[in-house]
């Protein structure tokens, strides 16, 4: 289903309980999880979740990373909450998360 409504109503929508939004919103989560926990899986590195969803987020971070934690086939009681970050920024986000690496990887062989 495409709401076709802006991010705060779809989320006012989703505070008041109306299944269809519940219902996005968890496969939204799930699919979320699945994409954190291979990375994780892959990487093992820290995780920045960015872009337009991100300030609609925080409430939902810890159920995000409690689900996380069951496609993570690797690692057990891992804390996602240290491993996982949300974004301030809303635009670049890939651009900025990309070149962090190289900037962490520059500052630590200085």
């Amino acid at each position: 289903t495409d709401f076709s409504i802006p991010l705060e109503e779809f989320f006012s929508r989703l505070q008041k309980g109306e299944q269809p939004y519940v219902d996005r919103f968890q496969e939204y989560l799930s699919d979320l999880a699945i994409g954190i926990a291979n990375i994780h899986m892959i990487l093992d590195c820290d995780i920045v979740i960015g872009g337009q969803l991100t300030p609609f987020l925080e409430p939902y971070l810890p159920q995000l990373l409690k689900i996380a934690e069951n496609y993570d086939h690797f690692v057990r009681e891992i804390d996602y909450i240290d491993v996982c970050r949300l974004s301030r920024l809303r635009t670049l986000t890939s651009c900025t998360g990309a070149a962090l690496r190289w900037v962490q990887r520059m500052l630590e062989e200085s």
